[in-house]
């Protein structure tokens, strides 16, 4: 058996089916080099033409052999802890990763993508989706009917996304159309593409799962999560400008404005403001950005 640009050939009589293989390979090879531009993997993660090894941030990933070259960081997260309290039941009954160490997948602590980057794929280390590039969304249980303070209810399917680490993120999935205003909230909007309802005890396994950093200074694409007293998630929105205005009348710099877009309880139109007023009753805001980027 020989080989020829990372792929394998048989040394028996050359076939046409050979021949292609060796037409294919050679077309690979001219393509990562193809102007001198890093090749690119499925994620958009560039290659490393001194390693030959993809950078996904917590680890490297080894295109050759498609696993990491170091084990998950977030093992510890996969083990069950002892049931002697209500809270480590509940803990035990969503582990990540679909079942945690009770997933046989996951004892795999070297595999990318659950063992099938065929069918998940990871490309920006947020909520995983599936090939087609679709949030990952499973359905349980029967529809459920919802109200909402302003007196609007519809009928939304409870199920699950999951975060990067496959924590298990509880959203709801609009099922009335003569009702737009369930299809997403403000946080379905700032991590779920705006196609699922998620509540504000969900965001914080948000952005421990997908490996969110509070993070300075702001930057497009960032997202901001505002709080109320120690710690309670009321809002989310995503920075879309950020821009420093000269002063004419002092000849300097002045302060940096930031913008948000996002949305609010059942409203479906877009808000565009400063991230001051993104929500009024926020005593703080803290800007978030997936680790790496």
């Amino acid at each position: 058996m020989k080989t020829r640009n990372n792929l394998l050939f048989y040394t028996s009589p050359i076939t046409q089916s050979t021949r292609k293989l060796r037409k294919i390979a050679s077309l690979a090879h001219r393509q990562r080099h193809l102007y001198g531009k890093p090749r690119r993997n499925n994620t958009g993660k560039e290659l490393d033409s001194e390693t030959g090894l993809y950078y996904f941030g917590a680890r490297y990933l080894d295109p050759k052999t498609s696993r990491w070259l170091s084990g998950d960081p977030a093992l510890g997260e996969y083990l069950p802890s002892a049931p002697v309290s209500d809270e480590a039941k509940k803990r035990n009954g969503n582990l990540p990763g679909m079942g945690g160490v009770f997933n046989y997948v996951n004892l795999h602590v070297y595999h990318y993508a659950g063992n099938n980057p065929v069918k998940y794929i990871d490309p920006d280390g947020r909520l995983q989706r599936d090939s087609e590039g679709n949030l990952i969304f499973t359905p349980e249980g029967d529809e459920i009917r919802v109200s909402h303070p302003s007196g609007r209810s519809a009928s939304v399917q409870p199920g699950w996304l999951y975060a990067d680490d496959g924590t298990r993120i509880e959203a709801f999935a609009n099922r009335e159309e003569s009702e737009p205003g369930f299809d997403t909230d403000c946080h379905g909007f700032s991590f779920a593409d705006g196609q699922y309802w998620i509540n504000n005890w969900e965001v914080q396994p948000i952005l421990d799962g997908d490996g969110y950093e509070n993070r300075l200074p702001p930057k497009v694409g960032d997202i901001v999560v505002y709080f109320e007293g120690r710690g309670v998630v009321v809002h989310s929105a995503k920075i879309v400008a950020v821009r420093t205005k000269y002063n004419f009348l002092w000849f300097h710099w002045g302060p940096t404005v930031v913008e948000v877009e996002g949305i609010s309880g059942v409203q479906t139109e877009i808000r565009r403001t400063t991230v001051e007023n993104g929500w009024l009753g926020a005593s703080h805001y803290i800007y978030y950005r997936k680790s790496g980027q």
